[in-house]
């Protein structure tokens, strides 16, 4: 079915949504896991929520696949997101990050 604008949707009753989200959840699941694993190994800090950690992750990939797909992927070739990505990793680390001007030093000198 497409909508108004030309874009293609799936009618709510279809249960592709429920599906789409049960799925995301799965992802967020084992993003979470990953979070407890690298709280194990001491790389991640002891007092990291987990699941709210790993929706953070969720959320930029989200936001890097939506700029990527529409075409509106000038933050991603900047390396916005990597800098964003520096910061949610730094805080995951226990490392203090003061703004985006560290984060863009750390994915710098990571290249």
């Amino acid at each position: 079915m497409s909508s108004p604008d030309g874009n293609w949707t799936s009618p709510r009753e279809s249960g592709l949504a429920q599906l789409g989200g049960r799925k995301q959840l799965e992802v967020i699941d084992w993003l979470a896991d990953l979070v407890e694993e690298g709280k194990r190994q001491g790389s991640i800090r002891s007092d990291m929520d987990s699941r709210p950690a790993a929706w953070e992750l969720m959320v930029l990939a989200w936001a890097n696949e939506m700029a990527l797909f529409s075409g509106c992927d000038e933050f991603v070739r900047q390396g916005y997101s990597d800098k964003i990505a520096a910061l949610i990793l730094d805080d995951m680390a226990g490392i203090p990050s003061q703004d985006l001007s560290r984060a863009e030093h750390n994915v710098s000198s990571s290249r």
